[in-house]
């Protein structure tokens, strides 16, 4: 018996059999296989013509998962054929268009919708994005401060407080406190990354990352939570730039791996810790806020540079003081077993369960937005103005030291 057939005998309805498969494809991470089940769901379900707007709305979504947003756009195109007034629907095209670059067409679609309901957070988050690359710079501050004003609200509700009480529990009794900064002992402080697939962007990323922290970052020392889905000469040559090599097994769900930079937070034999995106390098900008932050009496540092940055921590621009966290890994299982997996799903068990905790004790560096007592840069030392903290690294005109890169196929 084949995997979808234990689908078609629990469900007779062969609409909901490939719908449910394809979920179930989703959530082990096959999106490839996703889309093709899922569009089995919409032919069966289309030659009833009965079919329900979010059949569609599906299907884009794991076309999304894909980036492959023109896919994307059409099909919730499609599901506003029959659900034209769906909010949902409304908002995730107007994010297929801002990945489009058709960024009018996106903030047309997002006025409308902030119009019906000003509080929206994804509708604020998003006005912030378009106006900020539109130009319209006080729009898109406006609408940034308003989404994290919003989170913050959001998660300081009395639901959410109780949830996170057990955690916040075990936090309290660590009672984390700046210390001073100790070079002389860098395997203490660590720069944490995930790192799986073979694919080329984020293969070069961690290697260059790897690269620059020797040069930017003397004190640090890279750390990669690894699959055993990486090429071994990547493992090999991270190792030998001095990386901590940190292997993991496979990943068995869907953006799982995203959490593993977490577990340097709880490591007891760290003293403090950045937590990274692989796809983004650090840069001297960043470097000189992390200072900053060491010199001050605050036990976390978070980092926003763009009108996207809008949520309350950026899951790759945090970091803390070592062993400020009881084991986080059941929080975060449970966390993932309650949510739809989707590309910011680690983000999402931040907002909710760690930024309560330390949201007294942060140095936040914001260059678009001032709330919750957060400070721009330092003068000196910014990147260019078009390169922002956090921006992916093939969208940086010249990488220093790209040519020293080992050759990765797309296929090693």
């Amino acid at each position: 018996m084949t995997t979808f057939d234990k689908f078609a005998k629990k469900y007779p309805d062969p609409v909901q059999a490939h719908r449910e498969f394809a979920m179930d494809l989703y959530r082990h991470g096959k999106f490839v296989e996703a889309i093709a089940e899922q569009h089995k769901a919409v032919a069966n379900a289309e030659k009833t013509k009965n079919i329900d707007a979010d059949e569609y709305n599906r299907l884009a979504s794991y076309y999304y998962a894909v980036k492959d947003f023109t896919h994307a756009a059409e099909f919730y195109q499609k599901a506003l054929t029959i659900a034209p007034n769906h909010p949902v629907i409304q908002e995730n095209l107007s994010i297929m268009y801002f990945k489009q670059q058709k960024y009018q067409e996106s903030h047309d679609l997002l006025i409308s919708l902030y119009q019906q309901k000003p509080d929206n957070i994804n509708v604020n988050d998003m006005l912030s994005a378009t106006n900020g690359l539109l130009g319209n710079l006080d729009e898109a501050k406006f609408h940034g401060e308003k989404s994290l004003t919003l989170k913050d609200e959001l998660v300081h509700q009395p639901d959410n407080l109780k949830a996170i009480a057990e955690l916040k529990h075990a936090y309290d009794r660590n009672a984390p406190a700046a210390k001073p900064f100790c070079y002389a002992n860098p395997q203490r402080n660590v720069i944490a990354f995930s790192l799986w697939g073979n694919h080329y962007y984020y293969i070069q990323g961690a290697l260059l990352n790897a690269l620059y922290i020797r040069h930017l970052y003397p004190g640090w020392t890279a750390r990669f939570y690894y699959a055993d889905d990486v090429p071994q000469k990547t493992i090999t040559s991270l190792a030998k730039s001095g990386a901590q090599m940190i292997k993991m097994g496979k990943h068995e769900g869907a953006y799982q791996a995203l959490f593993w930079r977490f577990h340097v937070a709880h490591d007891k034999d760290v003293d403090r810790f950045l937590i990274r995106d692989t796809d983004s390098v650090v840069t001297c900008q960043e470097r000189l806020a992390v200072d900053e932050w060491l010199r001050s009496d605050k036990a976390f540092h978070i980092i926003r540079d763009f009108y996207t940055h809008t949520d309350l921590i950026l899951a790759g621009l945090w970091g803390g003081v070592g062993n400020c966290f009881p084991d986080l890994t059941p929080y975060i299982r449970k966390f993932y077993q309650t949510h739809m997996p989707e590309r910011t799903i680690d983000q999402q068990f931040l907002r909710y369960n760690i930024w309560p905790l330390i949201k007294d004790n942060v140095l936040i560096h914001d260059s678009c937005h001032q709330v919750f007592d957060a400070k721009d840069f330092a003068p000196l030392g910014h990147n260019p103005s078009t390169i922002h903290v956090g921006l992916g690294w093939t969208k940086i005109p010249y990488i220093p030291g790209k040519e020293l890169l080992q050759e990765i196929n797309h296929d090693s």
